[in-house]
């Protein structure tokens, strides 16, 4: 996409050659003129036709040879005049019938000069350059069939034509026909081994067949012809690029430049590399700087459109995508483009259009199929989904993000074991993906089939891959060593957004005592909304990490003097854990968003509590200290507009029905098992399970297959998707008597929105921290009784609170109260405890670093 337009093919001029009789002053004056006019002295040899023309008007040589002249001038109107004039006299002197199509081409008269090329090889059927000229003007008109038949007569009656064998290559490459075009260019270079141009467009064809090394050679071969080449560089550059040799690309695109610094292709290019290497800002600078010197370079306003959705400046990325379609309605790249900024705006439906549209014009693009399937997993639709990144793989099996897509796709549909393939097929093809190495880890979480070790082991290969690579561990860090002092600490999430994070965050930023804490956000939010807003409010200092490099977030919290540096993500989506691998603070701390360690041995601390964490049980598993907070790690804030307690379902319905609103896929096979026998074992009862993938018709369907599988009455469950309002989510537990908590991966938010609004939860403590949330958030609550070990014990204690209708109208009445008195929602206890946590930590850093000092 970023190599240069190749021009076409420099005509073969006749060399002039009359063949018309003069008497012989003229002939002698004749033979004179085209000594000059061969050696290339256009005036000496123009005056000396006009001195002949002038004795002899109907000199058919003297009026060919000056419309020749006139033509090489510039003068193309002139020079269809003259050698008209001279054709008139001789109709048929295939030469001038030939120099008058060159003419009419310069004229921009297409049919005219076809014509007249065709007249030539009519008259002259062995004249090879004028099949040659006439294969160069049908290629102009798109007419590649017929270019290509009369470039294969021209070396059919000239099997040294250089020239021809080139431009033949042109239209095979044209029409999709790389390896013989590049037997084309081959044939040119052996008859003409220093055709530089020729050395150059057999290099993009080997790129285009994937042969990299081999197109490298052959950009090098004509560099070595002509070193001042910048078009070759800059096609080296886009090999080089494409072998992951950055640091050659750029040279490669510099030395373009050198030789020709207007060159905006070239500054595009390093825009792309720019992008490649994660640097959205330096990028926007390359792709403006191209669109200075080329205003309606629609690749390159295109592609900055891209450079500002990574900066988040989602508004001016439409606007320069626009622009590029206005310029090139049809630019099926700029449609995919603007796909992805739609997605990034929550716009599905407006992305599903945009690359729809990408499709139409261009069918093959297996970006804009994967972006169709992001648009239609955005909206639910799997299935459909699924295809479209299949689709993506069938056209690129080496399309590593295509691959990722697929896999969280599966993912949402529960089909875990397919999902870690896809996951791994992407690594394999691109070891370097952080985020994608991240999703992996998150999904072998839900996965039952994963011990803790394998979880603990996997996140340190992704420290050795990605962390360690940024060599922060002797970072110094010039933080006073005052224990006793106020302390800054820095929040890093992609989550200051409506998201569950926000729930058991905000209550800590709003009571952190400021006297003794400072409190920043570093936010990698793209499309901030009201709860951003009111983060910001709670934040001494705000920062956007939003297409920053993660060199420059470290440097940004080094000069706020961060002392606690605080990650909220762990390995979800948009995590900046690159950033922590650079140890910008003393003191680096996880919590919250994610289930389990990091794997960074820069991260030092984890924040949990000794219930989902018992003291010494797991500890080794951990990168980090586990830090065990005394009344439970977590603390929730309720929705201020959550619906009143709804009464009780099976007082008003006759029947017990049980729910879980949790991720789909944490309702694993054994769940559904396990459910399945809690519906058998209490008659007439019912299930709800809500959760988003289940708008998706096939979803649906293997689900209750599944259940169906194990005897179970599919009539008994119900599946509802994403109810888009909060309150019309929560609403939706006043259908609910009884919450299940799946396994051996609990819910957290899911458990807290159903205690407050009534439901209790039963729970099944598994064998790591993911696996006894659900405990400890019951603990906290005094729930200690729907705590189970084994999933017998599971299933006992849901049927026996299904068989006790007073007690399960107790608890309706009184768990919001107990909630709101417990721990769970204690925001200005929960602070104290962390603020005491983190004073600990900076305690042991300053002996630490008091300890280094006196040494």
């Amino acid at each position: 996409m970023n190599r240069k337009q190749r021009p076409a093919a420099a005509k073969t001029r006749q060399r002039p050659a009359p063949k018309a009789e003069a008497p012989l002053p003229a002939q002698a004056k004749l033979q004179t003129a085209l000594i000059h006019h061969q050696a290339g002295q256009l005036a000496e040899a123009k005056a000396i036709y006009t001195d002949i023309l002038s004795d002899e008007r109907e000199n058919v040589a003297a009026l060919h040879l000056l419309g020749v002249v006139k033509l090489q001038d510039g003068d193309a109107a002139a020079a269809v005049e003259l050698i008209g004039k001279a054709i008139a006299l001789k109709p048929d002197y295939a030469e001038a019938h030939n120099n008058l199509g060159n003419a009419l081409k310069d004229l921009e008269r297409p049919e005219e000069a076809v014509a007249a090329f065709r007249k030539a090889a009519e008259l002259k059927p062995d004249y090879a350059e004028a099949h040659n000229n006439l294969g160069n003007m049908l290629k102009i008109q798109g007419r590649l069939d017929e270019a290509m038949a009369a470039y294969r007569k021209a070396v059919e009656l000239k099997a040294d034509y250089a020239e021809a064998f080139y431009n033949l290559a042109l239209v095979l490459v044209a029409q999709g026909n790389p390896a013989d075009a590049e037997a084309a260019y081959l044939k040119a270079l052996t008859v003409k081994p220093n055709f530089t141009a020729a050395y150059n467009d057999l290099g993009n064809t080997l790129k285009d067949l994937g042969r990299l090394e081999d197109a490298v050679a052959a950009f090098h071969k004509a560099l070595e012809q002509k070193p001042h080449y910048a078009e070759a560089h800059n096609n080296l550059g886009n090999a080089l690029k494409d072998l992951g040799r950055f640091d050659q690309a750029m040279a490669a695109y510099h030395k373009a430049l050198q030789f020709k610094p207007d060159y905006a292709m070239a500054h595009n290019n390093i825009g792309v590399l720019l992008m490649k290497r994660d640097e959205p800002v330096e990028a926007e600078a390359a792709y403006r700087k191209a669109l200075e010197l080329k205003p309606d370079y629609v690749m390159a306003l295109s592609n900055l459109g891209m450079a500002l959705r990574d900066q988040g400046r989602l508004e001016e990325a439409v606007a320069a995508v626009r622009k590029a379609l206005e310029l090139e309605p049809d630019f099926a790249e700029a449609y995919c483009n603007l796909g992805t900024v739609f997605e990034d705006q929550g716009r599905l439906t407006d992305a599903e259009a945009a690359a729809r549209k990408a499709l139409e014009l261009k069918p093959d693009i297996a970006a804009a199929h994967s972006n169709l399937g992001n648009a239609f997993r955005g909206q639910g639709k799997l299935v459909e989904a699924v295809a479209s990144y299949h689709k993506a793989l069938e056209l690129d099996p080496d399309y590593a993000m295509g691959h990722n897509n697929l896999a969280s796709a599966l993912k949402d549909q529960g089909r875990l074991e397919e999902a870690m393939s896809a996951y791994r097929k992407s690594l394999e093809l691109q070891p370097e993906q952080a985020e994608v190495h991240s999703n992996m880890l998150f999904v072998m979480n839900y996965d039952d089939r994963y011990a803790q070790e394998d979880i603990f082991a996997e996140s340190r290969r992704w420290e050795e891959v990605h962390g360690a690579p940024q060599g922060g561990g002797g970072r110094r860090h010039a933080n006073l060593p005052d224990p006793a002092r106020r302390l800054r600490v820095g929040y890093v999430s992609p989550d200051f957004r409506e998201h569950s994070v926000s729930y058991f965050l905000e209550p800590l930023l709003e009571e952190h005592d400021r006297s003794r804490f400072e409190v920043f956000c570093y936010a990698e939010v793209a499309n901030p909304g009201d709860a951003t807003a009111r983060f910001r409010s709670l934040a001494d200092g705000w920062y956007s990490t939003v297409g920053e490099k993660d060199a420059a977030i470290a440097e940004r919290v080094q000069e706020d003097g961060i002392d606690i540096l605080v990650d909220l993500a762990g390995h979800t989506a948009n995590n900046r854990l690159r950033m922590f691998a650079h140890r910008p603070a003393p003191v680096q701390v996880s919590w919250l968003g994610y289930p389990n360690t990091t794997g960074l041995s820069a991260m030092d601390y984890r924040l949990t509590d000794a219930i989902a964490d018992p003291q010494g049980a797991d500890d080794a598993l951990y990168s980090e200290i586990l830090v065990r907070l005394p009344e439970g790690f977590l603390c929730y804030g309720p929705p201020a507009d959550a619906p009143e307690v709804a009464g009780l379902p099976a007082l008003e319905g006759g029947h017990v029905t049980f729910g879980s609103f949790n991720n789909l896929p944490k309702v694993a096979p054994r769940v559904v098992e396990v459910w399945a026998r809690i519906l058998d074992a209490v008659a007439g009862s019912r299930l709800l399970i809500k959760s988003g993938p289940l708008a998706d018709d096939e979803t649906r369907a293997r689900y209750l297959e599944m259940f169906a599988a194990h005897g179970t009455d599919t009539g008994r469950i119900e599946l509802l998707s994403r109810i888009p309002s909060k309150s019309g989510h929560l609403g939706a537990y006043g259908r609910v008597d009884i919450g299940l908590d799946p396994f051996p991966y609990n819910g957290t938010t899911t458990t807290c929105e159903a205690l407050w609004m009534g439901v209790p939860v039963i729970t099944l403590a598994g064998d790591r921290h993911s696996g006894r949330v659900g405990a400890s958030l019951l603990t906290r609550v005094g729930l200690g009784e729907f705590i189970t070990g084994t999933e017998e014990a599971y299933v006992a204690a849901a049927v026996k609170l299904a068989h006790d209708r007073d007690r399960l109208a107790d608890l309706r009445k009184a768990l919001r109260g107990r909630l709101q008195g417990s721990p769970l929602c204690d925001s200005e206890g929960f602070a104290r405890q962390v603020e005491a946590a983190y004073r600990d930590m900076w305690r042991k850093w300053c002996e630490d670093k008091q300890a280094i000092g006196s040494k």
